[in-house]
């Protein structure tokens, strides 16, 4: 289904830094940016500040949360950014509701 897709993924998450003439065109980058800010936010405070958290805290024990932050950027491909967000929630939560 994406390989007929008529436009590139660059061309649907990328934003155009062209003038845009009507609405349909500002929506589009509007809903761009929104994307990418969004997960961009998540990405960061999941990635970054959740796992040194953990870390500090003596939660996340060895490399775990090294890990998790690696294999981010393939589920990111290979599921999409909803699917990456939640493997790393759920991979930052389980270390403090083992944590004793």
């Amino acid at each position: 289904m994406l390989a007929a897709a008529p436009f590139s993924l660059a061309t649907v998450f990328t934003p155009d830094s062209m003038a845009h003439d009507g609405f349909v065109l500002h929506s589009r980058l509007v809903l761009q940016l929104d994307c990418l800010v969004t997960f961009g936010a998540s990405f960061l405070w999941l990635a970054v500040y959740a796992c040194v958290d953990l870390s500090r805290a003596g939660a996340a024990e060895g490399r775990g949360w090294l890990f998790a932050v690696a294999v981010l950027p393939v589920f990111l491909a290979c599921a999409g950014p909803g699917t990456a967000v939640v493997v790393a929630w759920f991979s930052n939560g389980s270390p403090a509701q083992t944590r004793k």
